[in-house]
């Protein structure tokens, strides 16, 4: 919401409130999910969430792989990519 903001601020020259918001997002609080909590808010719009893209990686190995099938590698990396992920996704079962 803050970035849209500053956003439309940007586009309309406001440095007042370019600079109003630049002063929130910089604000150092220390634990932000109690504080969250405190307040009565969703901590887990400020917690980690783990979360891997694979995807640019993924469509990259496709892409390669249509690009030039002959190669072995593209097949080889493609798996390794499944492995890993898989490994990640026992990881993660263990620490919840």
């Amino acid at each position: 919401m803050l970035i849209s903001l500053y956003e439309d601020a940007v586009r309309r020259d406001n440095e007042k409130l370019k600079d109003q918001i630049k002063k929130v997002l910089d604000l150092k609080i220390e634990d932000m999910p109690e504080k969250f909590c405190e307040l009565g808010l969703d901590d887990s719009l400020v917690l980690p969430s783990f979360v891997i893209n694979t995807s640019y990686l993924q469509e990259k190995i496709k892409k390669n792989e249509t690009t030039d099938p002959q190669l072995k590698y593209h097949v080889d990396n493609e798996e390794f990519l499944k492995n890993i992920l898989k490994e990640l996704r026992m990881i993660m079962e263990i620490d919840r």
